[in-house]
């Protein structure tokens, strides 16, 4: 039989010295099997101070001056306690109060404008609440700078104001799309995404030219254990379709990139082939320009961000070591020369 614990009325398997675990534990902090008293049932140690203590003889407020400042500051007081539990000391707020007796509106207002404007009401947000917005042609309500939401986010983004594109609508509910002959709900400026993206690219809906019939689901479930997703292609779900294209299509990924980059930093971009690239890679002998090692990347002779354009000419194949040494050093010399 396993013995117990020697303290009277445990009956838990010993763990050292007799005891288990947790006498053992509570005998080794405070050097006995009993429990210390409760300091929640102690004063605090300030002499001013009549709530209880919580830690380090001390009151919450006090201990939390303690951490903070590094001092209790004994001199200045407490809030009082209970003194967020009810509404807001504003006149006619019936909000609940979060700090110093007021609500997080009206406390808000204090520290932003040193007055907590009680004659306004709480939906007021900026001067330009009620306002229209100062773009010509535009009936929306001003948010800020004279301007509605959706211009203000254009001109965060540096576009031109002037711009005559007009501003998406959002749909409360489906409508049908604004050409006659199409009765699919619209999805853009009234229109369907078809007649949209016609419009976008050409400039010109063209309602009587018929559009590609939508593509169906075909019938049957993603053939991926566990997936219930309608199929796609290849008997899968479109998530995991596309899951295996990114692997099998990795090479045009990257040069998708490239090219995206090279064209962002407005330097020339050119159609790289998988067989150009093949062949420049062999004329290096399948070694890294720089090092003669093993190539493993294709890098960027003059840089993207000194100028240099993804272009056939401008790419050879390199190590990884000698890619990220290299970095976007311009110029970068070296003495190297094609494999023979």
């Amino acid at each position: 039989m396993k013995a117990t614990c020697i303290v009277e009325g445990c009956d838990r398997k010993f763990y050292a010295k007799s005891a288990c675990r947790v006498h053992y534990s509570r005998f080794k902090k405070f050097g006995s099997y009993d429990l210390p008293p409760r300091q929640v049932d102690l004063p605090c140690s300030v002499p001013t101070c009549d709530r209880n203590a919580k830690a380090s003889n001390l009151c919450g407020g006090h201990y939390r001056r303690l951490v903070k400042n590094g001092d209790v500051d004994a001199t200045r007081p407490l809030e009082i306690q209970g003194r967020n539990s009810g509404a807001c000391s504003v006149p006619d707020c019936v909000r609940l109060a979060t700090a110093v007796g007021m609500c997080h509106t009206h406390r808000g207002r204090v520290r932003k404008f040193g007055d907590a404007m009680a004659d306004l009401p709480l939906m007021y947000q900026t001067p330009m609440a009620g306002t229209v917005c100062t773009i010509n042609g535009c009936d929306r309500e001003g948010k800020s700078r004279g301007l509605c939401r959706a211009h203000y986010l254009r001109w965060r983004k540096g576009q031109d104001l002037s711009d005559a594109r007009p501003i998406r609508k959002l749909r409360k509910n489906p409508e049908p799309c604004s050409v006659k002959s199409c009765d699919i709900l619209a999805s853009s400026l009234g229109w369907r995404s078809g007649h949209y993206q016609r419009w976008v690219a050409t400039g010109d809906v063209r309602p009587k030219a018929p559009l590609s019939p939508r593509r169906k689901m075909p019938p049957g479930t993603c053939s991926v254990e566990g997936c219930g997703d309608p199929r796609l292609a290849r008997g899968m779900c479109r998530i995991h379709y596309y899951q295996i294209w990114r692997v099998d299509n990795a090479d045009k990924l990257r040069n998708a990139r490239h090219r995206r980059r090279t064209r962002m930093a407005g330097n020339p971009t050119g159609q790289v082939t998988e067989a150009g690239l093949l062949a420049k890679v062999e004329f290096w002998g399948r070694r890294c320009w720089m090092c003669h090692g093993p190539y493993e990347a294709i890098d960027h002779v003059k840089p993207v961000v000194a100028g240099g354009g993804h272009l056939l000419c401008n790419l050879r194949p390199a190590c990884t070591r000698c890619n990220s040494s290299k970095g976007t050093k311009w110029p970068y010399p070296t003495n190297v020369r094609a494999a023979a």
